[in-house]
């Protein structure tokens, strides 16, 4: 017998799950699967086939991920993991169509290296002519800031480094 999930979940079948399906009487899936099964189960049987469900958790991440903007050029939003703690999640949307996110500690810090000068997150988000400034720019990316240098500025307050345009120098961290 395979697993057997006691929560509320919301499934998603991959092509071909269903070879095969069974209709058994109530009193009959209280036999086989114990009192849990008293007001009904769904019994799916695969061959070599994976089933992906999400939890709760994951469909509330999904729906908050679902509802950015793209022509928004900034946002952070707070996630959950399964076991309920908190991460943060960064997405950049610098040119139409293109996008650049990043998964980071909850209200972990973030610096953008733009036009050879770092900005924090505050800076970028109040700062519409920088905004602009980078609309329409192709090259972009990110990268945790320990493996940068950027002459002038100290990165170990943060966690990540979006740059835009140009990429900064890597640290010789051999």
């Amino acid at each position: 017998m395979g697993s057997i999930i006691k929560r509320k979940f919301y499934i998603r079948l991959v092509i071909n799950v269903l070879p095969e399906r069974q209709f058994i009487c109530p009193r009959m899936l209280v036999d086989k699967y114990g009192v849990i099964a008293k007001d009904g189960c769904v019994d799916i049987s695969t061959k070599n086939t994976k089933i992906i469900y999400i939890g709760t958790i994951e469909k509330e991440n999904l729906q908050k991920i679902s509802s950015i903007s793209k022509s928004v050029f900034y946002n952070r939003l707070e996630l959950k993991n399964e076991d309920g703690s908190l991460y943060d999640q960064i997405y950049i949307n610098p040119t139409p169509g293109g996008s650049v996110s990043a998964t980071l500690n909850h209200q972990g810090g973030a610096a953008f290296y733009i036009n050879g000068k770092i900005s924090n997150e505050e800076q970028v988000r109040s700062n519409r002519a920088l905004i602009v400034s980078l609309k329409g720019e192709g090259s972009y990316g990110v990268g945790g800031a320990k493996n940068y240098s950027v002459s002038g500025y100290e990165l170990s307050k943060y966690e990540l480094l979006f740059w835009f345009k140009d990429e900064p120098s890597w640290k010789d961290i051999l």
